[in-house]
């Protein structure tokens, strides 16, 4: 299951670094024979993205997670 979801999450990341002109071909990119890579900038760039986008996520579960318990504590 887990797997299925790490695509979509990194993919998020990666089309709203785009979008915003955070990350584009010219500065971000190499490419070596028909493969295209990151460069060192734009590989730190989405690092660094998906860090604060994991804990945003963990921090809402933590926080929808306590709500539900003390609802549920409560009744």
């Amino acid at each position: 299951i887990m797997e299925g979801l790490r695509h979509s999450f990194v993919d998020k990341i990666v089309i709203s670094l785009v979008a915003r002109k955070m990350l584009n071909s010219d500065k971000h990119v190499r490419k070596i024979g028909n493969a295209v890579y990151l460069n060192k900038v734009g590989a730190n760039k989405l690092y660094n993205s998906l860090l604060k986008e994991k804990k945003i996520s963990v921090k809402l579960i933590r926080d929808k997670t306590r709500t539900f318990l003390k609802f549920v504590k409560e009744n």
